[in-house]
């Protein structure tokens, strides 16, 4: 084959470029399984340490939803905007790709 700059895929690249596609497809449909099932998890500890009136627990513990809480808040301002973004430096990590 001539070197004319333009790549040539053979069916067997075509179908190990499929191949890593659905293992990076997997690996990030495992990732949200992990954080949903965190996120359920740690809802239910909440509700219950609610219904114990455990009020020492949340008060010690309310610093690890901090990141949370302004995840959530970028996000409701983000799809409250009326303008779009122009810039990297109008987004966030929480909105850079956020659909």
């Amino acid at each position: 084959l001539a070197n004319d700059g333009i790549e040539h895929f053979t069916p067997q690249t075509e179908a190990s470029i499929e191949i890593v596609e659905d293992e990076i497809s997997q690996t990030y449909e495992e990732l949200y399984i992990r954080l949903i099932n965190a996120t359920e998890n740690v809802l239910e500890i909440l509700k219950d340490q609610q219904n114990k009136k455990n009020f020492r627990w949340i008060k010690n513990v309310k610093k690890n939803f901090k990141p949370m809480e302004q995840m959530v808040s970028e996000i409701h301002s983000y799809k409250r905007r009326k303008v779009m973004p122009r810039t990297l430096k109008d987004h966030t990590n929480n909105t850079l790709f956020f659909d």
